[in-house]
């Protein structure tokens, strides 16, 4: 299921998913668009009720309606996985998805917590200071104030300065492990799959 309303972000990372299916077994795909926005299971009854070994809900946001698909989805089909974006790690989310939520799988550019110290020791220190868990935006927002100030520390004053010494200095080390940019500055790195 494609959330329709944000295509820079949903239609290159279907494209990613669809690609990465086809170098392994061959694999049957429906995919279908929606608005996560203005989800009503009766429209989605296809998918809702269909017979599928996996959903994956690509979504640009953190809309609790998310939990809702994964929810008709679950009661049709309450032994197939669940996937869900990054940010799809919200407490709303999650509440909405009731018993699919042991289906659930997130995709994240970071490991759990429970393997990676620095991981569990900033998510600790934001929940004490703040009072709540960050999304996984979180942890890339870190990142990023963090390479931003090494760049100004080495006198990098332009964003054209800033981006020529991400893209050509690399790996670049922050507070939460070593990071790489591919050529265009996406980040390079390797997908967990974490239970929420």
């Amino acid at each position: 299921m494609r959330d329709t309303r944000n295509y820079r972000y949903t239609e290159p990372a279907l494209e990613e998913f669809l690609k990465a299916l086809r170098t392994g077994r061959s694999w049957q795909t429906t995919v279908r668009a929606f608005r996560a926005d203005r989800f009503d299971p009766r429209r989605e009854q296809e998918v809702v009720n269909g017979s599928y070994d996996v959903l994956y809900i690509l979504c640009g946001d953190f809309l609790p309606t998310m939990g809702n698909l994964a929810q008709q989805f679950h009661l049709a089909n309450p032994t197939a996985p669940i996937l869900l974006t990054p940010w799809a790690h919200s407490p709303a989310i999650l509440e909405n998805a009731g018993e699919a939520r042991r289906q659930i799988l997130i995709a994240s550019p970071y490991p759990d917590r429970s393997s990676n110290a620095a991981v569990d020791r900033f998510l600790k220190a934001h929940q004490q200071r703040f009072g709540y868990q960050p999304y996984a935006m979180g942890l890339g927002s870190r990142q990023a104030i963090e390479l931003l100030d090494q760049a100004f520390r080495l006198g990098l004053r332009t964003p054209a300065a800033v981006k020529r010494h991400l893209l050509q200095n690399q790996p670049h080390h922050t507070s939460l492990g070593a990071i790489r940019f591919t050529p265009s500055g996406d980040v390079e790195g390797t997908d967990h799959f974490l239970r929420p």
